[in-house]
């Protein structure tokens, strides 16, 4: 049975319940998503986990769910704070092992939290399909399709992507299973957009065992954004050794969490982690 935990800031977590009876050490996941999604899009890895692994919580940015807060409003330094939020809030109910398991510009809030005192507090760390950081660049293709949003963009107003884009940009590589029809693009903040067009500097990363992942039909952020990604963060580990593992998976596009095949991806990446 899922329940909402709503944090301060606006966002709020959605919480999936641990199916394992006993476990030597709790553990705990945070689900991140990125731009036009929501906390829906991790609903099959996060009923995986929840049997597998241990309790899940997906987080809510800020304006998706009614809470007052409007859309344009918000920005990616917005986004940073209520991942930090969220996963302080989880470490103050346990002592819990705690995965973040981000995607795109979700990986990016998600590294500019845990620059911050919060970083510390997360024992691994998984980055699906990176969003550029400052000293990475979009690719040609995107860049060129952002022109028709550009005038939201530049105003910080909200948008959503045309279906167009949504087929061959964040759906590019699938096939549509009949129990598992594919996400709609939902509204994002053209300021928030705007942040990670202009460039976003991250800050050192802790120490922790960091993932990142990469998929070959990716068109939104192309593989080599994903290993450029992973080499920048190798070079930002602060205090200690980094620990810091390379995936890359064939046969699916932006969105690895849906689609044929999105369960085996879940198990890799778990293998990984030693869970």
């Amino acid at each position: 049975m899922k329940k909402i935990i709503p944090l301060t800031a606006g966002s709020k977590l959605v919480v999936t319940p641990s199916r394992i009876q006993k476990a030597e050490k709790p553990h705990v996941f945070l689900f991140v998503n990125g731009f036009f999604s929501d906390h829906g899009i991790w609903d099959r890895w996060v009923a995986e986990v929840a049997k597998q692994c241990g309790t899940c919580y997906a987080l809510e940015f800020p304006g998706r769910i009614a809470d007052g807060l409007n859309i344009p409003d918000i920005g990616m330094k917005d986004y940073a704070g209520a991942v930090a939020e969220a996963i302080a809030a989880i470490k103050n109910t346990s002592d819990s092992r705690l995965t973040v398991i981000s995607h795109s510009a979700g990986c990016l809030a998600t590294c500019m939290a845990l620059s911050g005192e919060v970083g510390e507090a997360v024992d691994e760390v998984v980055h699906l399909n990176p969003a550029p950081m400052k000293e990475i660049f979009l690719s040609w293709q995107v860049r060129l399709r952002s022109l028709k949003y550009l005038m939201s963009i530049l105003a910080g107003d909200s948008f959503k992507l045309t279906d167009e884009d949504v087929r061959e940009i964040l759906l590019s590589g699938y096939r549509t299973e009949a129990n598992c029809p594919l996400p709609e693009s939902r509204e994002e903040s053209g300021r928030a957009v705007r942040d990670l067009l202009f460039g976003v500097r991250v800050e050192n990363q802790p120490s922790c065992m960091t993932v990142v992942v990469g998929c070959h039909q990716d068109r939104m952020t192309p593989l080599y954004i994903s290993q450029r990604t992973f080499d920048l963060l190798s070079q930002k580990t602060r205090g200690g050794e980094a620990h810091i593992t390379y995936l890359d998976f064939r046969g699916c596009g932006h969105l690895p969490m849906v689609g044929q095949g999105a369960i085996g991806r879940l198990t890799r990446i778990l293998e990984v982690l030693g869970c």
